[in-house]
């Protein structure tokens, strides 16, 4: 083997090198990104809750969960229904894991209820119907049920 053929080899590896440090240090980065945006919405969702002086009802689920993607339009009509009187948010597991594992989710979709100081009271993990959704609102807040023209009953 030639001088001028190891010499090239050489230069080769200082660029394959160079190449994999640069997709680590990308890859670091955007694990940090993630872990400080994932830390920011935990700590919004906890002062919204807070400053809203509202009961909660935290919807944990991820876009590739059949249940979850079955049981969005049901929690998004009971979200506007009790608009005021029920703070309720989802929350993309995927996306939000601090926060998954802050509330012990496992599985999903699991919904949980927390009083006004934040303190949960009861969770139900699996599809929940609009019916039994609204049971729930109404005894473990005490709100009275609204009926679906808005009418308190």
């Amino acid at each position: 083997m030639s001088y001028r053929v190891l010499y090239q080899n050489s230069n080769m590896k200082k660029i394959i090198l160079a190449i994999l440090s640069l997709v680590v240090l990308v890859a670091c980065n955007s694990k940090q990104s993630e872990s400080t945006q994932a830390a920011t919405e935990t700590k919004t969702i906890e002062t919204a809750q807070v400053e809203s002086g509202l009961p909660t009802v935290l919807d944990f689920s991820a876009t590739w969960c059949p249940p979850c993607q079955q049981f969005k339009p049901i929690f998004e009509e009971v979200k506007e229904k009790y608009d005021g009187q029920v703070d309720m948010k989802t929350i993309d597991v995927d996306q939000n894991r601090e926060l998954a594992e802050k509330y012990n989710i496992s599985s999903i979709p699991a919904i949980i209820f927390l009083d006004a100081d934040g303190k949960e009271i009861d969770r139900n993990v699996g599809f929940m119907d609009k019916e039994t959704l609204e049971e729930s609102i109404h005894i473990n807040f005490n709100i009275k049920k609204i009926e679906d023209n808005n009418q308190p009953q």
